[in-house]
């Protein structure tokens, strides 16, 4: 699962850890909590959107205050050492789309079935 922020960050979450985290704790009490995998750093300003590709599972589309779209690969997280020095989170930046002027874009959709954003 991937989130936006408006610290200009887009944050990487394990799903099935969060599943097993809450069915271990389920039903006792305990208060859920989990941590991102990985940060992905890159925008200048607040982001607003987040889409995934209906193409490729592995690509999501950030927007927000810049008006700058990012294509990001996310990385699995086996390619990720979570406690290790800090990677380059730029590698997964695959480009971006600058079209809007430095005016927020405040929604963002990949079209289901055709390679349209």
């Amino acid at each position: 699962m991937a989130s936006v922020s408006e610290d200009c960050t887009v944050k990487l979450w394990d799903v099935k850890l969060m599943h097993k985290n809450m069915s271990d704790g389920f039903g006792e009490g305990i208060q859920f909590k989990s941590d991102p995998y990985f940060t992905l750093r890159g925008h200048t300003g607040p982001l607003f959107k987040i889409t995934g590709s209906s193409i490729n599972d592995r690509i999501v589309y950030t927007a927000g205050n810049e008006g700058i779209v990012m294509i990001w690969k996310i990385p699995d997280l086996e390619d990720v050492d979570i406690f290790g020095p800090d990677q380059d989170q730029y590698q997964f930046c695959l480009g971006s789309l600058n079209g809007h002027n430095n005016e927020p874009i405040w929604d963002l959709k990949h079209h289901p079935s055709l390679p349209l954003l």
